[in-house]
Formats: structure tokens, sequence, C-alpha cells
């Protein structure tokens, strides 16, 4: 993430099922997941079916956008530009509005699993001792 301006990068295989809607839409919503909503990800992250259908809990957002229930965190933001490289596209997107909860743990996916942040059981790691 850009801070001057802020902008939001992802990734995306050119090839995904998600590929489509993303190359012609103005606005994504990009979300941060709690480290309780495994499933939830597993489901984003598998191509060719239905994200939206039971069980998954969602709204329309502002600009259409589709809103998951009970993440830590969403941003709505217009997709500013998208780059082709290989087989993936970069998009980068200006975040215009989030909505965050107060606390929560996020789910975090590193070295092909999932994990949470150790000690941090409000979400906010805790600063070494002095």
């Amino acid at each position: 993430m850009s801070l001057a301006p802020p902008i939001v990068s992802f990734c995306l295989d050119l090839g995904a099922s998600s590929w489509p809607t993303v190359a012609r839409t103005r606005h994504v919503a990009v979300h941060l997941l709690g480290h309780h909503q495994q499933e939830l990800a597993r489901t984003f992250a598998t191509s060719g079916i239905d994200r939206f259908a039971a069980p998954t809990r969602w709204q329309a957002g502002p600009e259409g956008a589709p809103i998951l229930d009970d993440t830590l965190a969403w941003l709505l933001c217009r997709v500013v530009e998208r780059v082709t490289v290989g087989d993936h596209a970069i998009v980068l997107a200006e975040p215009e509005l989030i909505q965050h909860a107060d606390v929560g743990t996020p789910l975090l996916y590193h070295r092909g699993r999932y994990a949470g942040l150790a000690g941090a059981p409000d979400g906010v790691p805790r600063r070494p001792a002095a």
C-alpha cells in the first residue's frame, strides 16, 4: 500500500474467474478478514465457483461493490490502473471509503498456511519489553 497518495494494490491471474469483472469495474471492495474467517478465505481463493452463494453473507455496498459481512475492515477503492505483467494483472486502486471493526485479530496467509498474530488477542501486536 502506498501512503502518498494512498493506493492499494493486488495481483490477479488473468485466467481467474473473477478477472473479467475486475477488468471492467470502476470500484472494488478490499476486505481484511478476521482470523476466524479461514473458510471464507478458502472460498474466495477457489476459482470457478459462486463465491457469493450461501453460506457467504454479503450485501451490495457503495458503487454496487459487494461488501462481506463481519470482516475486520473493508475499503471501497476506485480502480486507477491495471498493469498486465505476464499472466497476471496488478490492480492499483485508491481508497475512497474505509469501514473497520474496533477489535479483532487479522487473518494472515504465509508460507502456504493461515496464521494469526501471536500474543495479540485484540489484533494489535504487543510491543517488546524494554
